[in-house]
């Protein structure tokens, strides 16, 4: 396996979610239902599904990806 996807899944991402106290949203796709997606390691995690989209959803779809974030946005002041 390459060092860049060991060092990826060896990146506990746990520690930083949990000392943020700001907004948060994932936006992701269908198809996030590993147990290491951030939605999935932390329940609270506000998130939005985009359908029809690959890992790539903000080019598959980037007219849905950009009014979640606008709304997101608008919500924070």
């Amino acid at each position: 396996m390459h060092v860049a996807i060991r060092s990826t899944f060896a990146f506990d991402p746990l520690p930083a979610l949990q000392a943020y106290r700001g907004p948060r949203l994932a936006i992701v796709t269908p198809r996030g239902t590993a147990p290491h997606d951030l939605q999935n390691l932390v329940p609270d995690l506000p998130h939005r599904v985009v359908d029809g989209t690959s890992h790539f959803l903000q080019m598959d779809d980037p007219a849905t990806f950009n009014r979640i974030l606008d709304e997101f946005l608008a919500t924070i002041e």
